[in-house]
């Protein structure tokens, strides 16, 4: 197998990852879904398994996701012209990002509290009033830091890891420039420097002789998943420069194994939201991803037209899902659901609420997303994705013999 690095690419292309951005997705509705479903004391029947990853782990997969995307098209940018343009970078994401966001926030701040007022709503989950300082972090982009002082809402609850995104993406790009011949001390560095940090926060959490400001100081900044991400870009590194490591990961025997762990977890795992254990999960995730988008012997392919219209739709799906759910459970109190069947009142929440959620993330990208999307390409400087939504020849995917 070659260690040299790949020509630069004209456009980057993963197979496959689409499909994991789906599945992810489709992860965080059904959690929460069914927290939405357990805090209004509706049955959940031993019949509905867990088909999906857990919620928090759907998030660790975004994240090592975007990490190993966004280092592999700076890699490919670095190569290309010998440095980082921070300027289009965050102009990238802002045209990305932004419009969704900001739509999210008016549509929280305004319409959904004439929603809540007009229907009187005042059951069990009904929302508490935000303070001025809670909204001023969400629009500043720190929905991160809400919850450290106390305020939540609830068609914003899944915003906290899009904060966490745009400030890894704050940083990341200018350190990628500024490390650009030495990444892999930086990424092993980020990943280093996150593990301390833990560590530390674990032994002044409860120490009353720190205030108690400045444990949620410490406990905002290990909060922030940069280590999560920090193994994607490691396996960016892998593979960008065709490291002797890819043969070991693209072994049959380790890819089987990675499969097989993938099922295990979606079928049984559970585990609490902890920073060292979200770090080991990193580890499998990272070699899930690898093989399916660049492993040409890979047992599992999640590359077609489905998949890869509903990938493009997941920021949508992620985005506008809890203010279906709530408001799908508001209507829910005006009809008479207790006489109806489990089953079929199940069948119809799961099947309502995720096709309302596709579909405003349609509308959304087709009618509000395009135009930002369009303009997005005039900063771009290493295209990726699919031209005009078609699959072109995976340029990423690396022809490695089986032993």
């Amino acid at each position: 197998m070659t260690t040299t690095v790949p020509a630069a690419e004209s456009r980057v292309y993963f197979p496959g990852l689409n499909g994991i951005r789906a599945l992810a997705a489709l992860s965080v509705l059904f959690y929460h879904l069914n927290e939405y479903k357990w805090r209004l004391n509706l049955e959940y029947p031993p019949m509905f398994p867990k088909v999906l990853l857990n919620g928090i782990n759907a998030v660790i997969m975004f994240f090592v996701l975007s990490g190993f995307l966004i280092t592999y098209l700076l890699l490919i940018e670095i190569q290309k012209s010998g440095t980082v343009s921070v300027r289009k970078f965050y102009a990238r994401r802002i045209l990305r990002i932004w419009p969704v966001y900001y739509l999210l926030i008016f549509l929280g701040l305004t319409l959904f509290p004439l929603i809540m007022q007009t229907t009187g709503y005042q059951g069990n989950f009904a929302p508490v009033p935000l303070q001025p300082i809670h909204i001023l972090l969400y629009v500043a982009f720190i929905p991160n830091a809400v919850g450290f002082l106390g305020g939540s809402w609830p068609v914003f609850s899944q915003l906290w890891t899009i904060g966490i995104e745009e400030q890894f993406y704050l940083v990341w790009p200018a350190l990628s420039k500024l490390f650009a011949r030495r990444m892999l001390p930086l990424i092993i560095g980020m990943i280093v420097v996150k593990i301390l940090l833990n560590n530390y926060f674990l032994s002044i959490v409860v120490d009353a002789n720190y205030s108690q400001g400045y444990r949620n100081f410490i406990a905002f900044l290990n909060n922030l998943r940069f280590e999560n991400m920090a193994v994607g870009a490691l396996g960016a590194y892998i593979l960008f420069h065709r490291h002797w490591l890819l043969k070991i990961i693209f072994h049959p025997v380790v890819e089987k194994l990675t499969l097989a762990f993938m099922i295990y977890n979606v079928l049984f795992l559970d585990p609490a939201d902890n920073p060292p254990d979200n770090l080991l999960f990193c580890i499998p995730y990272i070699l899930f991803i690898l093989n399916i988008s660049s492993n040409p012997h890979s047992t599992l392919k999640l590359e077609n037209r489905f998949w890869n219209w509903l990938g493009t739709l997941s920021y949508g799906i992620y985005m506008y899902h809890l203010f279906v759910i709530y408001l799908v459970f508001i209507a829910f109190n005006y009809i008479n659901v207790s006489q109806w069947n489990n089953i079929v009142f199940n069948i119809t929440v799961y099947v309502l609420i995720t096709g309302l959620t596709i579909a405003a993330a349609e509308v959304s990208h087709r009618w509000f997303e395009a135009p930002f999307l369009r303009l997005k390409r005039r900063f771009t400087i290493v295209k990726s994705g699919a031209p005009n939504g078609d699959a072109p020849e995976p340029v990423a995917t690396v022809p490695v013999s089986q032993p």
